[in-house]
């Protein structure tokens, strides 16, 4: 029995809940991070915007706390932010020509 390839591999997590989970939540996190640092944001700033503790914070910041919509939408008001969710086409398949490849759910 041959070994599976890199690339089935690959292939087989790009369909995987979990893996797609924990890079979305990685996406989030960091342009959260990269937010705050352009905005001169602390910690504890941020927690002082929310009500919550600095602690807390870093918790939702290291993935230890569940992102959820409502809390990505609270953050990104603290921050004087708005989301934006953009779905794309995974690579591994094949483009619809009925759908376009990447679409932008804005409110």
């Amino acid at each position: 029995m041959s070994k599976p390839r890199l690339a089935d591999m690959i292939a087989e997590l790009q369909n995987d809940p979990d893996f797609i989970l924990e890079g979305l939540l990685w996406d989030v996190t960091e342009a959260i991070a990269r937010a705050m640092d352009r905005r001169g944001i602390t910690r504890a700033e941020l927690a002082r915007r929310l009500g919550t503790t600095p602690a807390n914070v870093t918790q939702l910041l290291r993935g230890r706390r569940n992102m959820t919509l409502k809390s990505l939408a609270r953050v990104a008001a603290a921050l004087g932010m708005e989301p934006v969710i953009r779905l794309r086409a995974n690579r591994a398949i094949v483009s619809d020509p009925v759908c376009p490849p990447e679409a932008v759910l804005r409110r």
